[in-house]
């Protein structure tokens, strides 16, 4: 189906005519959780689940009990445990030009995110060639664009990759 006011044209980024462009943008910086949730410690929590088996009528286990009453003085902080601050970078690369016949474009860029979670991240590669030649009333071109990205998830004590190319 077409639309009532006609085609839709999508321009491609593409080199201008008599000028040729170089550019770079690149950021780098550091990311961290924003706000951490309260949680309850050690002794807290076995106080909690004491007094649920208790309303249900049940004994509280002995490790329960031993944290109620101190025993047990184990009180890990899990947040700070698997979070920390993480580096995050964008770089990217282009370079436009032409004539009143051809124009060109070709870029390529590095992105990289350490995630705030210990043993997280991503990683991706990317470069792009676009060109077109105009002769009469014909006009040929292409647009190739690639990627490699990575991903690291943490499972448990060990990480895994998950790799994806386009």
């Amino acid at each position: 189906a077409q639309p009532a006011s006609g085609p839709i044209v999508i321009p491609k980024k593409r080199g201008r005519p008599g000028e040729t462009r170089v550019g770079l943008r690149s950021y780098y910086g550091i990311q961290s959780v924003a706000k951490e949730i309260d949680m309850m410690g050690t002794a807290q929590w076995a106080e909690v689940a004491a007094q649920a088996y208790e309303n249900a009528g049940l004994g509280v286990p002995v490790g329960i009990q031993a944290a109620r009453n101190g025993t047990i003085d184990i009180d890990t902080d899990w947040q700070d445990a698997i979070f920390t601050d993480g580096a995050i970078q964008d770089h990217n690369l282009q370079a436009s030009g032409g004539s009143e016949a051809a124009s060109y474009l070709v870029s390529g860029g590095y992105f990289q995110q350490e995630g705030t979670v210990i043993g997280s991240g991503f990683e991706r590669y990317s470069g792009r060639i676009n060109s077109e030649m105009r002769t009469g009333r014909f006009t040929f071109g292409e647009n190739l664009s690639l990627s490699r990205a990575r991903r690291q998830i943490p499972v448990g004590n060990q990480d895994i990759d998950a790799s994806c190319d386009s």
